[in-house]
C-alpha cells in the first residue's frame, strides 16, 4: 500500500474507527515492507497487534481500510467485508494469509469466520473448517472444493459405501456425504482427524461416517513410517522429499490396515467409490490387495505419486496393470514430463460401472501446492 493511497479521507476515517493512533498507524502500514522489522498497532480498545509478515498483513489492512469496508474491531476480532465475502478474523499473520487465499482462490466465498480455534469458510453451499497456520489445508480446499479434482459433482446421488483413504481434514468426505449412505474415513494423523470430525459435523454427516485413525498399508496390525512436518500436514508422506517442502521432517510410526482387512472388518460387500490420496502409500497398499477384493470396488479416484523417479514410475505401471486385471477402465493424467522423465504424479480415475466413462480433472497434480510454496 502506498502512503498516498493510505492517506485518503475514507481510509483515514476507517482507521479512526479502529485505531487509537490512526495517523501513526497509517504511516506504519505504509512503511511496512519486506525485510522491515515487525510493527505493533494499538487498537482503539487498547489491544496491541503485532504484525510480522508485510505481504500478508498488508492484504488484510488494504481491504479492511478500503472505502466502504465498514470495518469494526470487537471481542478480539476484526470484522469487515471485501467483495462478496465477509471476514471475521483475529488479527494475526496466519489468519491474514488465509484471508488472502480466500480472496485469490474462493472468490464466491460468502464468509470466513474464526470459530473455536479454526477458520470456517462458507462457499458453494458448504461450511468447511481448516487451520490458519497450515500451508496444506488450503491445498485441500483448493483442489477438492474449488477444482473438484475427484469429480464429486458428476457422481450419482445414490452412492452406497464410499471409502476416503488419506481423508486429511475431511473435505472430500464432507462433500461426498451428500450423495452417500455410508462414508469410511482413513487418516493416520490425530490432528487431521480432529478437524475432519468437525467438518463431518458441520456437514451433518457424523451419523453416516466412520473414522479410522490408521494408514492404508500392505498388511494390518503393522506400522508404516511417515515423514511429517508441522506446517504441511497434508503432505505427510512415505517419501522424505515430499514432506521436506514444508520444513525439516521427522519420522512417525503409524498403525496400518490392509485393503482386504478393511473390507472384512467393516462388512463392505461393495464399495461404490474408493478415493485414495496417501502420498505414495498407494503402492504397498494396492500391491498387496487381492484382485478379488479390488473387483468389489466400482469406482476409483486416486492421486498417484511418482516423486520424479523412474523406480516409482515402474511401480505405477504395475499398479495400472493390476487395476486392468481387476476389470477397471482407466483414464489418467500424463505421468511423464515433456522431456520423457517422470512427473511428480497425477490423477487416476477408474470405473467398473457399465456405460460410465472414467474422467480426470484438467488441473495438473501439484498446481495448488506449487502456488502455496511460491506465495
Amino acid at each position: 500500500m502506498k502512503l498516498t493511497r493510505l492517506l485518503s479521507a475514507s481510509r483515514y476515517a476507517a482507521c479512526r474507527a479502529l485505531f487509537a493512533e490512526p495517523l501513526t498507524t497509517l504511516r506504519k502500514l505504509a512503511a511496512f515492507k519486506r525485510d522491515t522489522p515487525p510493527v505493533e498497532l494499538k487498537m482503539k480498545d487498547g489491544t496491541v497487534v503485532r504484525l510480522e509478515k508485510p505481504s500478508r498483513s498488508n492484504w488484510l489492512w488494504d481491504h479492511a481500510l478500503a472505502p466502504g469496508a465498514d470495518a469494526v474491531f470487537e471481542d478480539g476480532l476484526l470484522r469487515f467485508r471485501s467483495g462478496a465475502t465477509s471476514f471475521e478474523l483475529p488479527i494475526i499473520d496466519d489468519t491474514a494469509a488465509a484471508a488472502r487465499w480466500v480472496g485469490r482462490h474462493l472468490p464466491d466465498a460468502e464468509q470466513l469466520r474464526w470459530r473455536n480455534g479454526l477458520l470456517v469458510v462458507q462457499a458453494r453451499g458448504q461450511e468447511l473448517a481448516f487451520r490458519a497456520d497450515s500451508a496444506t489445508d488450503w491445498v485441500v480446499l483448493d483442489e477438492v472444493l474449488l477444482n473438484d479434482e475427484y469429480r464429486i459433482a458428476e457422481l450419482p446421488d445414490d452412492l452406497g459405501v464410499v471409502i476416503d483413504c488419506g481423508a486429511n481434514i475431511g473435505v472430500f468426505s464432507a462433500l461426498v456425504s451428500r450423495k452417500a449412505r455410508r462414508v469410511i474415513l482413513i487418516e493416520p494423523m490425530p490432528q487431521n482427524v480432529e478437524v475432519a470430525r468437525r467438518n463431518l459435523e458441520q456437514a451433518g454427516a457424523q451419523s453416516r461416517a466412520e473414522v479410522l485413525q490408521a494408514a492404508l498399508g500392505a498388511e494390518s496390525n503393522g506400522t508404516l513410517t511417515l515423514w511429517v512436518t508441522e506446517k504441511g500436514p497434508g503432505c505427510n508422506s512415505i517419501n522424505r522429499s515430499q514432506a521436506a517442502a514444508f520444513g525439516e521432517p521427522v519420522e512417525l510410526k503409524v498403525p496400518t490396515i490392509s485393503i482386504a482387512d478393511l473390507f472384512e472388518r467393516h462388512g463392505i460387500e461393495q464399495c461404490d467409490l474408493f478415493k485414495c490420496d496417501i502420498e505414495g502409500g498407494e503402492y504397498p497398499a494396492f500391491e498387496s490387495a487381492p484382485v478379488e477384493v479390488l473387483r468389489r470396488i466400482r469406482r476409483l479416484r486416486m492421486e498417484y505419486h511418482l516423486f520424479n523417479d523412474a523406480e516409482w514410475l515402474a511401480r505405477f505401471e504395475r499398479l495400472k496393470d493390476k487395476l486392468g486385471e481387476s476389470g477397471f477402465r482407466i483414464k489418467l493424467t500424463d505421468p511423464l514430463l515433456p522431456d520423457g522423465k517422470p512427473s511428480g504424479g497425477g490423477y487416476l480415475s477408474a470405473t467398473r460401472v457399465e456405460g460410465e466413462d472414467p474422467e480426470v480433472p484438467a488441473l495438473q497434480y501439484g498446481s495448488a501446492l506449487q502456488a502455496v510454496l511460491s506465495a
